[in-house]
């Protein structure tokens, strides 16, 4: 005789029934196992989510960062032309100075002149 299913032949002597209610009780059995993974993978990912959330308050939100990042920017450009106006600042006393010290030279040599 032919096979049918899982070993089971007419030859077994079991009733068409008897192999329905085993293959109905295997499916039930393979739907409560299947029904076992889902929830299990739903609270796995339902565990995920919680730790994403917890991890979505410690970021900074783009707008956050990007007013502060400006705003930083604009400190440091300000910054650098205080320095650069400084450093003119620093320049113009350097020329001043050197002025000052030519005009004593040049009295200097004015007196050597007259005084010998």
């Amino acid at each position: 005789m032919s096979q049918i299913d899982n070993g089971f032949n007419y030859k077994d002597g079991i009733s068409l029934k008897e192999f329905f209610l085993f293959k109905l009780e295997a499916q039930n059995k393979a739907l409560e196992l299947q029904a076992r993974e889902y929830e299990r993978r739903l609270e796995n990912l339902n565990n995920e989510a919680r730790q994403l959330k917890e991890m979505q308050r410690t970021y900074l939100p783009r707008e956050t960062w990007e007013a502060a990042f400006s705003n930083i920017a604009k400190d440091i450009r300000e910054l650098r032309e205080s320095r650069a106006e400084l450093q003119g600042k620093a320049s113009m006393q350097s020329v001043v100075g050197a002025y000052v010290i030519a005009g004593l030279g040049i009295l200097v040599g004015i007196i050597g002149i007259f005084y010998k």
